[in-house]
């Protein structure tokens, strides 16, 4: 049929946002878009019970030192980078980057003591001391994956302006103080 494409508006109390990097913000105003460009590691309902997002599995270590993820295997990030165990590392590794200026995401990683690369999509996350929270932590928005491809290639202040994650809206433009323009991916 020759149906019109299917326009959602919504609005927003405040027209301040300054980043849309889901490893910077911490404010609830940008993560209502961020939820919508990028995808979750682990997926949480309203009742905190835990669902697969972009990791088909995960498990704790008995000792609380570490986490495994078996990755899904049928996903890109919005401009065709894979998503893989090589970008979930990246991801945990620019959140301790000072120069990223992390705000939320690196409490969430705190005890963060490495990653070590399974294979292409297994990954193993290693803390520093026992962390019961790497579960609630990795279905938080701000541990969002990123496009590593776009955040290397544009820098931290032009990604923050120009997001590129793997959820179920790609992003287009963002006209400071007034819109966001997102289309289906």
């Amino acid at each position: 049929q020759n149906r019109p494409p299917l326009t959602i508006t919504w609005g927003e109390d405040d027209n301040a946002a300054r980043t849309f990097d889901p490893r910077v913000t911490q404010s609830r105003h940008e993560s209502q878009l961020i939820v919508q460009v990028f995808d979750t590691l682990i997926g949480s309902d309203e009742n905190a019970a835990y669902f697969p997002g972009l990791a088909e599995r995960w498990e704790m270590a008995p000792d609380g030192l570490s986490i495994t993820f078996w990755l899904r295997k049928d996903v890109t990030f919005h401009d065709g980078t894979p998503f893989n165990a090589e970008a979930v590392k990246f991801n945990l590794q620019s959140i301790r980057d000072p120069k990223l200026g992390s705000q939320a995401a690196i409490d969430l990683l705190d005890p963060y003591a490495g990653s070590d690369i399974i294979d292409a999509y297994t990954i193993r996350v290693r803390y520093s001391r026992p962390y019961a929270a790497a579960i609630a932590s990795f279905s938080q928005n701000e541990l969002s994956p990123v496009s590593p491809t776009a955040a290397e290639k544009l820098g931290n202040e032009a990604f923050a302006a120009a997001p590129v994650g793997a959820g179920p809206f790609r992003f287009v433009s963002w006209e400071r103080g007034r819109q966001v323009v997102l289309e289906r991916f």
